[in-house]
């Protein structure tokens, strides 16, 4: 009820000619962290997050969001863009997995081996001094790179390899 407050709000400031609320002062507006506010948009993307929860779902909010992202991803990387129909795609299988218990081949992350699991912190090559040198002077955590940090589970060694190897490539990019 609070987003559709604040989604009338913004629409009567843009008819007015005013500018809309930024990100920051919506979350700030619902008295909710950053990183909550993104966990927020990121669940509520699609109806069967929704539904599924509705009905009794008990996954933690931070795993579903994971397996939203890595949905997306694995779409993204093939296209370059999520359109409509890959949307109904990404809603498809989740409607599969979190609804019906049937694992959608989307969801299956193809990048690791059954089984093994990362047991060290492999950060990748790094190609340039400049990449380097921002890893070890600067908040890293600080720099907007589109890696919601609060979200990341510090205690699983391949989700922070993987946010790490993506934190390189978005450095090296920039």
């Amino acid at each position: 009820d609070a987003m559709l407050e604040i989604e009338v709000l913004n629409t009567t400031k843009r008819k007015m000619g005013l500018k809309p609320l930024t990100v920051k002062e919506k979350a700030s507006t619902l008295g909710i962290s950053m990183g909550a506010f993104d966990n927020y948009n990121v669940l509520c993307r699609y109806p069967a997050v929704v539904e599924s929860y509705e009905n009794g779902n008990r996954a933690s909010f931070i795993k579903v969001k994971k397996r939203v992202l890595e949905l997306e991803k694995t779409l993204f990387e093939s296209t370059g863009k999520l359109n409509v129909t890959q949307k109904k795609t990404v809603n498809k299988a989740l409607k599969d997995e979190l609804i019906h218990g049937i694992k959608n081949p989307l969801t299956l992350n193809t990048n690791r081996k059954e089984g093994k699991r990362a047991e060290t912190y492999d950060f990748g090559a790094i190609k340039t001094t400049s990449v380097l040198k921002k890893l070890l002077q600067d908040d890293v955590t600080q720099i907007n790179t589109g890696i919601n940090w609060d979200a990341l589970d510090w205690e699983n060694i391949e989700d922070v390899n993987k946010q790490i190897k993506l934190l390189i490539k978005r450095l090296e990019g920039s």
